[in-house]
């Protein structure tokens, strides 16, 4: 084999340049910065962490996507308009793991959204719980199979519930 291509393990190939690929997401999410001007809104705007693929890097995805969430909390403290804003972590194959930011807007699109086929106040999956600190900070329910969930996560201190 080349030296620098990629090595194909257990009918897996191996990602190539795995370091650089987990820094650029780590840089993504610390320089997130949502343009909260007075007045703009948002029709269920979303960032996504990037990767490679759906589930590649899916851990390091769902920590740059908790470090954006926490600068976008930051940010809205003194936001003068009603906002919704929450995270999903997607479980299933369609991998939609992703932050959102809702407001009242001119397209018409509802506002505050209301999520009805979702089970809230669940018990929270472990590998969740280092980013939700205190318990009563954040709502966390689920929706979809229970073998591949989507969780949503919206704190309790910030803008306008989802329940």
């Amino acid at each position: 084999m080349k030296a620098g291509s990629a090595s194909v393990a257990s009918g897996k190939k191996k990602v190539r340049g795995k370091k650089r690929l987990v820094k650029r997401l780590q840089q993504e999410a610390r320089a997130f910065q949502l343009d909260l001007t007075p007045g703009k809104s948002y029709d269920l705007w979303q960032w996504q962490p990037h990767a490679v693929g759906p589930g590649e890097f899916w851990a390091e995805r769902v920590d740059s996507l908790f470090v954006a969430f926490s600068h976008l909390l930051e940010q809205v403290g003194d936001y003068p308009q009603s906002y919704q804003t929450w995270v999903t972590v997607d479980e299933s194959d369609e991998d939609d793991t992703a932050l959102y930011f809702h407001t009242a807007n001119a397209t018409g699109g509802k506002f505050p959204i209301r999520f009805t086929d979702v089970t809230w106040e669940i018990a929270v999956p472990d590998y969740l719980k280092p980013y939700l600190g205190d318990a009563g900070t954040f709502n966390c329910g689920m929706a979809g199979r229970e073998e591949a969930p989507i969780y949503f996560i919206y704190s309790n201190y910030h803008g306008v519930p989802l329940i």
